[in-house]
């Protein structure tokens, strides 16, 4: 135990000095992944190694290698140099870093981090330590919380759920996670799975027994269980490899298997999809749900999105709360992480037009050029709604009513701005008013079907149109033109920077059309036909 004193101000400086340095340093182990920097006579090149053993070599650029021998032992940041004579600086790297720079070919096309991070965000995992919260976790002694990913692939998503509930869970046993490192994989038809001794075994079956947070993850592809296996148990040798259960087969199989265990009760708190078809496993997925619980879908497409969305509104048990179109993020040479954002290059430099004598640094600011996209795509969010009661509105359909569906909501009535105009009727047995078009032989504002509407001339003074006035939006330049209002046609607002159009169905009501085109901030607007 360290006792602060306040007498000697030198020796606690020294002590917190220490701590930081304890903090902040670690020593590269064996099985360790490391990030190395290998310095070229031109630039540098960046490689991730494999999990370090001995007796094996790291194979660097420009034909050099290095020992894993030589880099065991080594702290981060460390130098070592290569076979041939380039220096390599060591890193630890991130979880990002890891998972983007992976070697040898893929087995599927993995979530990017920055996604894979937002995912994770709208999941709104809170975890705490075993014991932390005894009110809520007198659970400790009941079944665990259990989360399920549908959809495995690479494993880049596994790993940051994973990461996210880590802190749950009891600590793993060291002898345990270096088990796990050193021991062959073993695959067969329906699982993939690592071969430990028998006493290793029953630490791990006791371990699992004392989980309190659980993430199930499953593909119908052993090859892609296998790759995805091998990315979690390498990375921070086995940390996060304890909390997922690993299943092959269908969701239909293991959720049917699972409600017939429960005895038809739900069992998980929240849940991923991340395959095509989705929107076939909507029942069976919200069955498995606790009410309250989140459900994340992730699709390349919005009609994707729009598909389950449409099975959904079929069962009516699930509601959507937002649905988010994820950013591209851009991929330079050197490391690549996509981490998200746009990566600028920041730096100091000499030009190379320099007047003799000159030795004066310039500075560099501009956006780095990327030589790939990475990332994409969109996710909704839905939540399980309890059994028996009707969802209520989702997100997407407050505030949004459609032109003329109601006929309880009263018409607002349409001022005229500056004349004596007539106000627009609100009467369904009315008609609805036309306006004259400029220049053409133009029609006066009918008001009985019986009545047949008088020409005016071109001349005529008295044109009766009606318009009103609306404040334009903030931001808006060269909005000076008129909204004009089609009635023949259908549902839709196409705006450009002059003149502002809106198309509305035969036989809506006026009133909805002004409260619409307010919305949307027209200048002026004038009732008629094109």
């Amino acid at each position: 135990m360290i006792r602060w004193s306040n007498s000697n101000p030198l020796g606690l400086a020294a002590a917190a000095r220490g701590l930081r340095f304890l903090s902040s340093s670690r020593t590269i182990k064996e099985h360790d992944v490391v990030l190395l920097r290998q310095h070229g006579s031109k630039y540098p090149r960046w490689h991730l190694s494999s999990p370090l053993r001995p007796d094996a070599l790291v194979k660097l650029s420009y034909g050099a290698s290095v020992p894993a021998a030589d880099i065991i032992g080594r702290n981060a940041l460390d130098v070592v140099l290569d076979s041939r004579g380039h220096e390599v600086v060591l890193h630890e790297p991130s979880l990002a870093s890891y998972v983007v720079n992976q070697s040898g070919e893929r087995s599927a096309t993995p979530i990017y981090p920055h996604d894979a991070n937002t995912i994770v965000s709208l999941l709104d995992l809170h975890p705490c330590r075993p014991g932390e919260d005894e009110a809520e976790h007198e659970a400790d002694h009941g079944p665990p919380l259990e989360m399920f990913e549908a959809g495995t692939g690479m494993g880049s998503l596994t790993l940051h759920l994973a990461r996210a509930i880590h802190a749950a869970n009891p600590p793993v046993p060291s002898s345990l996670r270096l088990a796990f490192c050193r021991a062959a994989m073993v695959s067969d038809r329906f699982a993939c799975d690592v071969r430990l001794s028998p006493e290793h075994q029953a630490a791990r079956d006791t371990y699992a027994a004392s989980r309190r947070v659980i993430l199930h993850t499953l593909d119908n592809k052993l090859k892609h269980l296998n790759a995805a296996f091998k990315l979690v148990r390498d990375f921070r040798r086995a940390l996060y490899l304890p909390s997922i259960d690993f299943h092959t087969g269908s969701i239909d199989g293991y959720l049917s298997e699972r409600l017939a265990q429960s005895g038809g009760q739900p069992f998980l708190y929240r849940a991923i999809l991340d395959l095509p078809g989705a929107h076939e496993n909507v029942e069976l997925v919200a069955q498995a749900l606790h009410p309250n619980a989140l459900l994340v879908v992730f699709q390349p497409s919005i009609s994707q999105i729009a598909d389950f969305e449409a099975r959904n509104r079929q069962t009516n048990l699930l509601r959507l709360e937002k649905v988010l179109e994820l950013p591209v993020t851009t991929i330079t040479n050197g490391l690549h992480d996509s981490v998200g954002g746009r990566q600028w290059d920041v730096r100091m430099t000499f030009p190379r037009a320099q007047q003799e004598g000159s030795d004066k640094m310039v500075q560099v600011l501009r956006p780095k050029v990327g030589d790939r996209i990475g990332g994409g795509g969109f996710v909704a969010v839905y939540r399980r709604w309890p059994v028996g009661e009707t969802p209520a509105a989702s997100v997407a359909d407050e505030g949004e009513k459609e032109v003329g569906s109601s006929e309880a909501e009263p018409t607002p009535v349409a001022s005229v701005a500056d004349e004596g105009e007539k106000e627009v009727g609100s009467s369904e047995a009315e008609p609805t008013p036309t306006a004259s078009v400029a220049d053409e032989g133009e029609k006066e504002v009918g008001s009985s079907e019986a009545e047949p509407t008088p020409a005016a001339s071109v001349a005529d003074e008295g044109k009766k149109e009606e318009t009103t006035q609306c404040s334009p939006p903030a931001g808006v330049d060269g909005n000076d033109g008129a909204v004009v209002v089609d009635l023949k046609h259908l549902q839709h607002f196409s705006m450009d920077t002059r003149t502002w159009t809106a198309t509305i169905g035969a036989g809506t009501r006026l009133g909805d059309v002004t409260r619409k085109l307010h919305e949307a901030g027209g200048r002026a607007m004038s009732y008629g036909t094109s």
